[in-house]
């Protein structure tokens, strides 16, 4: 008597409890999914933003050092100059040269 009871209660669910069940899931799988293609597009537009901004950032300071190596080679050209002309004067003038060396060696000192 008790097992015919035990027996007439449903042990799984109903067919319509299923059914629900499975809309359920399938909605919830729907969004698992749209979220995961939005994740990918924004992780896509995100790398593409990081690779727009490096390029722009590697433009930006490449322009500023080929701006400095200019200024160098201007001071260089200028530093060259003057230590021609400073020859120049030495050995026209060696009481110039004299002087110079002796600034040279007195700079050097301190």
């Amino acid at each position: 008597l008790e097992l015919r009871r035990q027996a007439a209660i449903p042990q799984s669910p109903s067919m319509a409890q299923y059914h629900g069940l499975a809309t359920q899931v399938q909605a919830i799988q729907e969004r698992a999914e749209a979220r995961e293609a939005e994740l990918q597009r924004v992780m896509a537009e995100a790398r593409q933003n990081s690779k727009v901004q490096v390029q722009r950032l590697h433009s930006l300071h490449q322009e500023e050092l080929e701006a400095k190596e200019q200024q160098i080679r201007m001071f260089r050209k200028e530093l060259d100059d003057l230590l021609t002309i400073m020859g120049r004067l030495s050995d026209r003038h060696p009481a110039i040269s004299d002087v110079l060396m002796g600034a040279s060696v007195g700079a050097g000192s301190e």
